[in-house]
This record gives structure tokens, sequence and C-alpha cells, in this order.
């Protein structure tokens, strides 16, 4: 029995073995039309992590966690340690970071996936700011108008038209 205990605990460590783990991050960023990195005082943040098992990004990768990061670092970037990958695979990842700051939501996203070539020990870094800041960083935030500045262009458009009909 003991024997049997062993060589089960043999098989899963070298399973276990056989998991990938890297770490990822977006790099430094700044609040959108500053210089001010983003910190948790300033804005919330999300940066999400895609993985594809093809570059054409058709099957996505299942069972892997530390796909999301919500706490920026000190420097401003976003990043985690993605667990449940197979050592040796290729993978390709996209990332997408949104964030609301001074009331108004942004999204960053990298449409053009980073391939990611695990090695065969130690742990795999993946870093997008390169993808980032060629996705061109934060859009300039265009506000959208309040529900009462509509209606009251609604209604002074309406009464142009009745003016007009009445000469």
């Amino acid at each position: 029995m003991k024997k049997l205990m062993f060589m089960l605990a043999a098989i899963v460590c070298a399973v276990a073995a056989q998991a990938a783990t890297f770490k990822w991050n977006t790099g430094p960023l700044s609040v959108p039309g500053g210089e001010d990195a983003i910190t948790s005082e300033n804005g919330t943040w999300l940066a999400t992590l895609q993985l594809f098992t093809d570059a054409e990004m058709n099957t996505p990768v299942s069972g892997a966690s530390g796909l999301t990061a919500s706490t920026p670092s000190a420097t401003g970037g976003l990043g985690n340690t993605v667990t449940g990958l197979t050592e040796g695979n290729t993978y390709y990842g996209i990332v997408t970071v949104t964030g609301n700051y001074g009331g108004k939501d942004y999204t960053i996203s990298v449409s053009d996936p980073v391939s990611i070539k695990f090695k065969t020990s130690g742990t795999t870094q993946l870093n997008f700011s390169t993808a980032i800041a060629n996705a061109g960083g934060w859009p300039a935030g265009e506000g959208a108008p309040e529900p009462t500045s509509g209606l009251l262009l609604l209604v002074g458009g309406a009464m142009l038209a009745l003016r007009r009909k009445q000469k």
C-alpha cells in the first residue's frame, strides 16, 4: 500500500511540474490625459487577459486562472500570475484595460495577439506596455450629453419648426 501511495504522489508531482505559470502586466499606465500613474484612489481599473491556443483567436484557453487584475502597482501597472497552462505550448494573448476616471469610462484594447511561448523552466514574463502604446493609449474621452440637454434641444427645435409654420 505504501508503494502505491508513493507512486501516486510521484505522478501528482510530475503532472504539477508540467503546469506552467507566467506573470503578465500592462506596464505603467497614466491617468487619461495626464501624467499621474493610475492608482486605486484616482479611479477604478480592470485589466483582462484573454488567452487563445491559436493565432486567429478562435479557441479560447479554458482552466486558466489569474486572467484579471484590478489593483494597480506602485508604478501604475496592472498584472497577475496565470496558472493552469501546459509548459512548452504556445498561447496567444490580448489584453483590454478599462477604467473610470473623472466620471468617464475609458478603454484600451490591444487587438493584435501577443505570442507567448513558455520556457521549459523558470517563469515567463509578458509585458503588454508596447502593445498598449501601439494601441494609442487612452482615447480622448467624449462626454455624452445629459438627457435634459437633449430634451431642451428637441423642444427648441420643435418651437422653431412651429414658428416657421405660423408665418
